[in-house]
């Protein structure tokens, strides 16, 4: 019964001609778009050879044990910090040529951005995150070290990988679309109060939706990938790590958008509250606007899916790995637990008890 249950889904999915065709199409073409329009502008991004950073430290901050291997990374990557002595930010900038200037609190930081020098304090300002986010602060006698080694810096990123990534993410999370026919039928024709005199269970109902629209996705996702990586030869890093973060997108995206539709009566409500929130979601996680250079703060840019997404699939493809793609995958397979639970209730509940 679930075999013609997915076969007969899977039918109505594929006559959605239109919504199939938006899919496979639209990254590809705002990807040209954007990466015609912002190609120079990311190439301005890229870090300067050596970047001079004055800093002035507390008597009693407790970073001051960490700041030999904080100075030793940040020369690895062309990064120089000099301590600095004096009350006046402005006369230490002007009189030892800084580009960007830091004030070490007792348990925290301040950078001071230099006009001329917006990208680099951007650059420190990224790498210094990373950096302290790395730290263990040990309330000990003994040397403190740095957890991890490997940081988080910025990493130089081409418009086309970018945009070609992170919008091909976006439309995945809009994959519920393909659900409309389906969701449409079952509800005109009264589908599901017909099953309730059979014995398939609630469980069957919701994989004959969940498999085939998790399939469609796959085959318009691979197309995409394919298309736009012929045409504009975006890379992709670390295939096996992209292509599981891929899928569990795809998962991810179907169980949330049929969570939405068991949630809402009414189809329009439900395609419209998956849409504002996968739009929220892509707008704090780097959609449209750059990750690297957003304005949002870190801890909310953390609570969007999109952001560990984008943010592992985009450093996987510039630097070869990245420190989210386990934040990412844990997160994916977080909302696939909670929405397919939470859905499944919902769909029993509604339904009410059998015939």
């Amino acid at each position: 019964m679930l075999f013609i249950l997915m076969k007969n889904n899977l039918k109505l999915m594929l006559r959605s001609h239109w919504i199939i065709m938006l899919m496979i199409v639209s990254p590809i073409v705002i990807t040209a778009v954007l990466n015609n329009v912002f190609e120079q502008l990311m190439k301005s991004y890229e870090s300067p050879e050596n970047i001079l950073v004055g800093y002035r430290m507390d008597e009693n901050s407790l970073l001051a044990d960490f700041m030999p291997n904080i100075k030793t990374t940040a020369a690895e990557h062309g990064i120089s910090m000099v301590e600095l002595s004096g009350s006046d930010v402005q006369e230490l900038v002007k009189n030892n040529g800084c580009m960007v200037f830091v004030e070490m609190g007792n348990e925290d930081y301040v950078i001071y951005e230099i006009d001329d020098y917006e990208n680099e304090g951007r650059i420190v300002e990224y790498f210094l995150t990373g950096l302290f986010d790395s730290i263990a602060v040990q309330n000990t006698t003994n040397s403190p070290k740095l957890d991890v080694i490997q940081l988080d810096v910025m990493p130089n990123v081409e418009a086309k990988d970018y945009y070609g990534i992170v919008y091909t993410v976006f439309v995945i999370w809009c994959c519920f679309v393909v659900l409309t026919g389906v969701i449409s039928s079952e509800r005109s024709n009264k589908i599901e109060q017909k099953y309730q005199v059979t014995l398939i269970t609630d469980w069957k109902l919701y994989l004959g939706k969940a498999i085939p629209c998790v399939f469609v996705t796959l085959i318009v996702t691979g197309i995409t990938t394919l298309a736009s990586t012929c045409l504009f030869d975006i890379r992709w890093g670390s295939l096996p790590a992209s292509i599981l973060i891929l899928f569990l997108s795809i998962a991810a995206a179907t169980v949330y958008g049929l969570f939405c539709c068991c949630m809402f009566r009414t189809l329009a409500i439900s395609i419209s509250i998956s849409f504002v929130s996968i739009w929220i979601a892509g707008f704090i996680g780097g959609a449209f606007e750059t990750y690297m250079y957003s304005s949002i703060r870190t801890p909310i840019k953390e609570m969007s899916p999109l952001y560990h997404i984008n943010r592992a699939l985009v450093e996987c493809s510039a630097i070869g790995s990245s420190t989210y793609v386990k934040s990412s995958i844990l997160y994916l397979g977080g909302i696939i637990i909670v929405f397919t639970v939470l859905g499944l209730a919902l769909s029993k509940w509604k339904r009410g008890p059998r015939l």
